[in-house]
């Protein structure tokens, strides 16, 4: 009796496994971002969770925000190797959905502070841009994103490519900024000052690193494997280290 009662468990738990394994995926799903770099002190934030402390390789999905501190920096990348670089006393949050594999929607809202980015172009997404006052549509291109929260002003920068912010169109080398949600904000050519606002560059940061910082390996590997196969979904493979120390490997996709 007991042997048929274990055939029969056995039996049901690998039909519910199975149906289980059947099911199709729920679309549309979260966007996920990984962390890979982190410098002094950084903590994240998940909607259901009070600010803790951010270290390398911790992943990021849609509602995260991320704070940096005085003289601190984080850079985030998304499977379709699109980078974010934020700067010090900044806080984003990282919003977005996939369906099929493909992402559909993507923004970050910058609360305040300073954020270079480096957009990979995707087929049916516009990666959207945001501060207080003013949304930029972006696809494929690169530049930077600074709000000053003392006196409400807004600075979009593109360093390549181009894209649009309030309705103004801003081709590489020029700036738009903006002062208050009252007034209209102005188109003019780039200074140093508004070309340092998309610097993605982080090696001069090296030396004040604490954290240690994750490594991107078989990024490209990866990419070609899968437009070989006919599956255009972009993986990521991130290698780094927990808040323990130890080593981790974690892919996204």
């Amino acid at each position: 009796m007991n042997i048929k009662k274990s055939v029969a468990f056995i039996a049901v738990g690998t039909l519910v496994a199975s149906s289980l394994a059947l099911k199709p995926q729920q679309d549309p799903r979260d966007i996920q971002a990984v962390l890979i770099k982190v410098v002094r002190d950084v903590a994240k934030k998940s909607p259901a969770r009070a600010w803790e402390k951010a270290v390398p390789a911790d992943r990021l999905r849609s509602g995260y925000q991320l704070r940096t501190d005085d003289k601190s920096l984080a850079m985030i990348v998304f499977p379709d190797q699109s980078r974010l670089v934020v700067r010090q006393k900044s806080i984003v949050e990282i919003k977005g959905q996939k369906e099929k594999g493909q992402i559909v929607d993507r923004s970050v809202h910058v609360e305040r502070g300073r954020l270079a980015f480096d957009v990979k172009k995707q087929e049916r997404e516009q990666f959207r841009f945001s501060s207080p006052i003013s949304v930029a549509s972006i696809r494929g291109t690169s530049g930077g994103v600074d709000h000053s929260d003392v006196d409400t002003t807004s600075t979009f920068v593109c360093t390549e490519g181009s894209f649009d912010v309030d309705g103004n169109t801003l081709n590489a080398g020029q700036t738009y900024q903006r002062h208050g949600s009252a007034n209209q904000g102005e188109v003019r050519n780039s200074t140093v000052n508004d070309v340092n606002i998309a610097d993605t560059n982080t090696d001069e940061d090296e030396g004040d690193q604490q954290q240690g910082q994750g490594q991107t390996q078989g990024q490209t590997q990866g990419q070609t494997q899968g437009q070989a196969q006919g599956q255009p979904k972009p993986k990521l493979e991130i290698i780094g280290k927990d808040a323990s120390g130890k080593e981790v490997k974690i892919k996204i996709e």
